[in-house]
């Protein structure tokens, strides 16, 4: 009687995953993702209350779908950065290597998803009427798309150069390491022992993908945008320095399509009501 909710938690932490470190956790990530993409918080708010009792497949009930997933996909890569972090900087094994390189690969996925998602809610705001398949940021028909949109060509206008700018800046990059990450299953990583190497012990190893001439153009192309903090002085990579790079770079690109589409957002709600 009388209890908080956060008060039965704790009386039953011994059946219960949800201990207050993984809370403090959840919070953590939360407001990491939040207020390092404010323009969503106002996107999001505005939705949900438009959304009401709507049924699914209304135009807002999709939108807020969209929105949903990707907060639950940007705060998930959060996450794998974390565990990423946790486990990079104990004494490497084979055990840790492991998990950095299932939290490394997930982190990756993730990231992709967040971007096709962005797309995807574009797509559906402007109703450009592609294809969910041809919704990804670096697909030339879904820019070109937007580039050629003539109902609203100034705000259309801005996010086809935020969007053409990022894919020149990094976007394009990522993806075909992205390619190369998910495909190719022998990235390899080893223990770093020394102290000058920095805080993660488990790096990814870049030489043995620098002896193959496809791969060393795609390594160069992404370092050459993200690998100014993340490559050691043994040349390996530190793959949570390379997560955080690349995490601020989604987040910058996030906020500035946000912050742009939040009068479209107005529009699309007044409109769909």
């Amino acid at each position: 009687m009388g209890e908080t909710p956060l008060g039965r938690l704790q009386v039953d932490e011994k059946e219960s995953s949800l201990t207050p470190e993984v809370l403090e956790q959840w919070f953590r990530i939360g407001e990491r993702f939040y207020s390092g993409i404010p323009a969503f918080r106002e996107i999001w708010n505005a939705t949900i209350k438009a959304r009401g009792p709507r049924r699914d497949d209304h135009p807002i009930s999709r939108l807020s779908n969209y929105l949903d997933s990707f907060a639950n996909t940007g705060q998930q890569a959060l996450y794998a950065m974390e565990q990423l972090e946790k486990f990079s900087r104990v004494e490497s094994s084979n055990t840790y290597e492991f998990y950095v390189r299932h939290y490394f690969h997930d982190f990756i996925g993730r990231i992709k998803t967040a971007t096709d998602l962005l797309a995807l809610t574009i797509n559906h705001l402007f109703e450009l009427k592609l294809s969910e398949k041809s919704c990804s940021l670096e697909n030339n028909s879904f820019r070109n798309t937007l580039r050629g949109y003539k109902n609203d060509n100034v705000l259309s206008g801005k996010l086809f150069h935020m969007i053409d700018t990022a894919n020149s800046d990094w976007i394009s990059a990522f993806y075909d390491f992205r390619n190369l990450v998910i495909h190719r299953a022998a990235l390899r990583f080893t223990g770093m022992a020394v102290p000058d190497a920095g805080d993660s012990r488990t790096h990814i190893m870049a030489n043995d993908m620098l002896r193959i001439p496809e791969e060393k153009k795609v390594l160069d192309e992404l370092l050459g945008r993200f690998g100014e903090n993340s490559i050691s002085r043994y040349g390996t990579v530190d793959p949570q320095k390379l997560s955080e790079e690349i995490w601020n770079a989604l987040a910058k690109l996030s906020e500035e399509l946000m912050g742009t589409l939040t009068p479209k957002v107005e529009e699309f709600l007044s409109v769909q009501q």
